[in-house]
């Protein structure tokens, strides 16, 4: 019995289904991972002033 969908069909759609979650999750992380970054510029910024 042959199935409808051929399994490399199959795999193709994963991997375009699974690059757009990958590229919507990135997308939607982007302004935490730049809030991250800011908080560990000004943590060093604070740092540098109290060494020196």
């Amino acid at each position: 019995m042959k199935s409808p969908i051929s399994f490399k069909n199959w795999l193709s759609a994963a991997g375009v289904i699974l690059i757009a979650c990958t590229a919507f999750l990135l997308l939607d992380q982007l302004p935490f991972i730049s809030d991250i970054f800011d908080k560990i510029g000004t943590y060093f910024e604070l740092h540098n002033k109290y060494i020196y």
